[in-house]
C-alpha cells in the first residue's frame, strides 16, 4: 500500500484498526485509510498469503464475508453475489477456465463464506505456515487442497478478470 499512498498521520482508531490520512501517489487525492492490525506471527508471510486471515474466527467483521480482489469485473447487478446459493461457500474458477473449460480449480480473487465457517484453514495456516507456503504456488492453491469439493461456483460469466479476460 505504501507504494501507492504516501501515508500522513493517524486521524482515528476502530475497531478494525488505525485510520491515517493519506495521499494517492498517482492522483493526489487524498484519502482516509485503515489499516486492519495482523495477528502476531505473520512477520514471515507477505504477498498473497496474508488471505488466510480473511478465514479467522477472529476477524474484526461479522456476517458473511464477500471478499473481491481489485481487478474483478462484475457483469450486471453485485446483489447476485449475495443472493446466489446464500450462507454457502461461493468461489470463482480458476481463470485458466478461458483456456482449458473443463479445468474445476478455485480462483481466491472472489470468495464468499459465512464468517468463522473456513477458521480451519486459517487454524492450519497458523500452526504450519512455512511448510503450506512451500509446497502451494500461492493461497488458491492451498484453499483448493484443502476445500477441494466444497464450494459452489458462481457462473463463470457473472466475473471476468481484467488481467486475464479481458485487457
Amino acid at each position: 500500500m505504501s507504494s501507492r499512498y504516501n501515508i500522513h498521520e493517524r486521524v482515528g482508531k476502530g475497531s478494525y484498526g488505525d485510520v491515517y490520512r493519506a495521499t494517492c501517489i498517482e492522483t493526489k487525492e487524498e484519502r482516509a485509510i485503515k489499516i486492519i492490525d495482523l495477528p502476531r506471527g505473520m512477520e514471515k508471510v507477505a504477498g498473497w498469503w496474508y488471505k488466510p486471515y480473511i478465514f479467522s474466527k477472529d476477524l474484526p467483521i461479522q456476517g458473511t464475508i464477500l471478499y473481491i480482489d481489485l481487478d474483478m469485473v462484475v457483469c450486471d447487478n453485485i446483489d447476485k453475489l449475495f443472493t446466489f446459493y446464500p450462507k454457502q461457500y461461493c468461489v470463482l474458477r480458476d481463470f485458466t477456465r478461458s483456456m482449458r473449460p473443463g479445468w474445476e480449480k478455485y480462483n481466491s480473487s472472489l470468495i464468499r463464506f459465512e464468517k468463522g465457517s473456513l477458521d480451519h484453514l486459517w487454524v492450519k495456516f497458523r500452526r504450519e505456515s512455512t511448510h503450506i507456503m512451500s509446497q502451494n504456488f500461492g493461497d488458491q492453491d492451498y484453499l483448493w487442497n484443502e476445500t477441494q469439493g466444497q464450494a459452489t461456483y458462481w457462473p463463470d460469466d457473472w466475473v471476468r478478470s481484467w488481467k486475464w479476460e479481458i485487457r
